[in-house]
């Protein structure tokens, strides 16, 4: 879960100066004449935390469900060897 949380730090850090430096990158383009200024959204940040949170939440559910079929069979088996005739 620490690797979970670390890559979504690590990701929203790295998209927020990626993203400053494709406007800025536009605006050399474009020839505007003007500072990229640093705003970082509450709203965009919310958004990513949600998305990650679903994803998340279905990664989990399906690792769940996939142990939960395959763990409690070999408790049913019998463990007495057949003896031949």
């Amino acid at each position: 879960m620490l690797v979970y949380f670390g890559a979504l730090a690590v990701g929203i850090f790295i998209s927020f100066y990626l993203s400053k430096l494709a406007m800025v990158s536009l605006y050399s383009i474009i020839g505007v004449e003007t500072a990229a200024k640093l705003h970082f959204s509450g709203a965009a940040l919310i958004q990513t935390l949600l998305v990650f949170a679903a994803i998340y939440a279905l990664i989990w559910q399906l690792r769940m469900s996939i142990s939960a079929s395959k763990r409690f069979w070999p408790c049913f088996k019998s463990k007495q060897k057949q003896r031949r005739s």
